[in-house]
């Protein structure tokens, strides 16, 4: 760990231990860098993260002194982070930018998957409520449809629990409370279907998920773009499946000889994209492109007559970003909810 984040975790624990009460004068810079034998420029990184997590504040020709947001900040260091599944190839490096930004808070994680499961989130939400965390960042199960775990998160917020959705988010959620960061899914799928058109492409098909927020909002983007390039569209060639049916569709594939007359493919994610090209290997067929999401299929894994294409997903950014709203909530500080762009999409 970084020198200025060892010490500002040290300073902190004095301001949250009762070491240094609310508007105490705080120590100086060279005091600290004296005592601790650090560099200034250590210390200083330290106190601007302490200033700007509201432990302390600095006044003109004064000093700086504890904050008052510094007296409301619980013993509890936790937060929770809740995903729909673990060993996906995305998740990893979305925990990573979590814990880390956590790390650097001085706060610890604790991971629960739902495997986008209703039931187990309402599980994991009811320990919540028993067991409470400073905050909490989830990826919500199935955010396309209903869902009767609402409540759960409604309750959480008026307890005072700042609540993070990544990826996806019921929209009547939203609020002071409760922001979500999630990708420009709808701007995604519309880049991807102009891609393919300006390539010459005239016969597209997608396959999308229907229960989760991504799908609806890439396959939205889409079929905007078709629509405003002029080009034809077939329903027949518009593929639904949801979790509980991801491996059923091939089947479905390969007995009503979809996507026979298109050229192209714009699938939800690399996982399906990898499913489509294994299924291409064992069939007579007319694609020439495949686009995807996420960056994480290379080009080895897709027959070598077809071309493909996918959005890097700014997976990294997306942990840290929602962490770093998290924690301006934790301080009352004012909080929206941010879109992240795809690599590369203008």
């Amino acid at each position: 760990m970084k020198k200025y984040i060892q010490l500002y975790n040290q300073l902190r624990e004095l301001i949250t231990g009762g070491a240094l009460s609310s508007g105490s004068r705080f120590p100086t810079e060279s005091a600290i860098a004296a005592e601790h034998g650090l560099s200034r420029q250590t210390v200083r990184q330290a106190l601007e993260m302490l200033r700007r997590d509201g432990f302390i504040y600095s006044i003109q020709g004064s000093g700086s002194f504890v904050g008052s947001s510094a007296a409301r900040v619980p013993e509890s260091r936790h937060i929770a982070v809740i995903t729909t599944y673990y060993s996906d190839y995305i998740f990893p490096s979305i925990l990573r930018g979590i814990g880390e930004t956590a790390a650097e808070k001085g706060y610890t994680v604790e991971i629960s998957t739902t495997n986008n499961s209703i039931a187990m989130e309402k599980t994991i939400l009811t320990n919540i409520l028993q067991h409470p965390v400073r905050g909490i960042i989830v990826e919500g199960t199935k955010t396309a449809l209903p869902n009767p775990n609402m409540a759960y998160y409604q309750q959480l917020a008026k307890q005072g629990i700042p609540i993070v959705f990544i990826n996806g988010i019921y929209p009547s959620l939203e609020g002071e409370r409760i922001v979500s960061v999630v990708t420009d899914d709808f701007k995604g799928g519309y880049w991807l279907a102009k891609l393919l058109i300006q390539k010459g492409h005239r016969s597209i098909g997608c396959i999308f998920k229907s229960d989760d927020a991504q799908g609806i909002n890439r396959f939205a983007g889409f079929i905007a773009a078709l629509a405003d390039f002029g080009v034809e569209y077939n329903d027949t060639h518009f593929i639904w499946f949801a979790t509980e049916t991801k491996q059923s569709f091939l089947p479905f594939l390969r007995s009503n000889g979809l996507f026979m007359d298109c050229s192209a493919i714009v699938c939800y994610n690399d996982e399906i994209a990898k499913m489509v090209a294994a299924h291409l290997r064992e069939i007579p067929h007319n694609i020439r492109s495949i686009a995807s999401f996420d960056g994480e299929l290379n080009a080895g894994q897709i027959p070598r007559d077809i071309e493909f294409r996918s959005l890097p997903h700014p997976k990294d950014d997306l942990g840290r970003t929602a962490a770093l709203k998290l924690f301006d909530m934790l301080v009352d500080r004012p909080t929206e909810s941010a879109v992240l762009a795809w690599a590369g999409v203008e």
